[in-house]
């Protein structure tokens, strides 16, 4: 004769989650990814795509955070300026390296007020025609020796 296992004599109640519990859920949750994404930020290089699909929401969900959630906004900006920095940082080491590229490229962004623009100038010359419309008479300037009227 096979002896049985001996069961749980304590009985699981559960709780039945109210709408209050379930929106305290959500938030939680959303709290928790919005934390993820300021983490993850630098790492992802910014890429929106990529983190929200990594957690499991859509971009729209990120945009509309970004809308509404001000220190979220603020938080995600700060993130962007140090990617920002990032870049800056690896511009000046090509400078360094004298990199002519690089030279010329923040000369051009960041040295107009000393000079270090492009410009294009561009002449336009001659008459522009309108084809294709037939304008009636009244509306057609008059002639000021034209007194017929």
């Amino acid at each position: 004769m096979t002896e049985k296992a001996p069961s749980n004599s304590k009985k699981t109640t559960s709780k039945k989650l109210t709408k209050f519990d379930t929106i305290k859920k959500e938030q939680a949750r959303t709290a928790i990814i919005k934390k993820q994404i300021i983490e993850m930020f630098l790492k992802k290089t910014g890429n929106i795509a990529m983190m929200c699909r990594e957690l499991g929401i859509c971009r729209q969900t990120y945009y509309g955070w970004m809308a509404e959630d001000e220190k979220f906004k603020k938080a995600i900006d700060d993130e962007k300026e140090g990617l920002i920095d990032f870049a800056e940082s690896k511009l000046f080491n090509l400078i360094n390296e004298k990199n002519t590229v690089a030279i010329i490229f923040f000369l051009k962004t960041q040295g107009k007020h000393r000079g270090y623009i492009e410009q294009s100038n561009v002449g336009i010359s001659g008459e522009i025609g309108i084809t294709g419309y037939e304008f009636s008479e009244k509306f057609m300037p008059k002639d000021k020796g034209d007194e017929s009227e």
